[in-house]
């Protein structure tokens, strides 16, 4: 009985530092297995990215040699025809989007601005528009590449693209250009905080003090 005591005690001395290595190991075993996850993930994210800014870069392209024809057909149409409603229609924002209330100067105005190819434009541009705010290309290399011309030409046309948009289509179109317009209204309002603040620095503050106050 007294054997068979020693022996256990014995395996259970042994067996504590067994049990510790194997532990030891396995616990090395679940480092390396996050450690192999982690770079998974990041080459994951990486190889996103880098397809992201392909794509954007694609885009852009397209929106140059493809879009930006139509924009100077339209735009030479929008000048010949002198019109009024582009200017006098009143674009607002509502909390589900944008709301316009037209103005035409006559009938005759009304039948030239639908006669313009608009949907062509609209229509390549809803496309060009949908990559970014699904958020499959690159936001940010679309901005800093077309993000004025972009907006500049949203704005110019967003009475009719409201109209035609029946509150249904091109989504993506006002999607970008909200997010689009908001940072170019931003960086110039940072920019004249810059200007104020240089004429701050620049106009010291000076006082007249009262006889005998010192």
């Amino acid at each position: 009985m007294q054997t068979l005591k020693d022996f256990l005690e014995i395996i259970y001395f042994v067996s504590g530092p067994i049990i510790a290595f194997l532990a030891f190991k396995a616990l090395g075993q679940i480092k390396e297995a996050k450690r192999q996850v982690a770079e998974t993930r990041e080459s994951r994210i990486i190889s996103s990215k880098r397809e992201a800014y392909k794509i954007a870069a694609d885009k852009c392209d397209y929106f140059a040699s493809k879009i930006i024809p139509i924009i100077n057909n339209l735009d030479k149409a929008f000048k010949e025809n002198e019109f009024t409603f582009f200017e006098n229609s009143i674009v607002e924002m509502t909390k589900d989007g944008y709301s316009v209330k037209p103005y035409f100067k006559d009938k005759d105005e009304i039948d030239r601005v639908f006669a313009l190819p608009c949907l062509e434009l609209f229509n390549r541009l809803e496309s060009f528009s949908l990559f970014f705010t699904s958020g499959v290309a690159e936001d940010n290399i679309g901005y800093l590449t077309i993000g004025h011309t972009y907006c500049n030409t949203v704005r110019k046309y967003l009475p009719m693209i409201i109209i035609l948009s029946d509150n249904k289509h091109f989504a993506n179109i006002l999607i970008l250009y909200k997010t689009w317009n908001s940072r170019i209204e931003k960086e110039k309002l940072e920019k004249e905080k810059k200007r104020i603040d240089d004429e701050l620095v620049k106009n010291k503050d000076f006082k007249i003090k009262s006889i005998g106050t010192e």
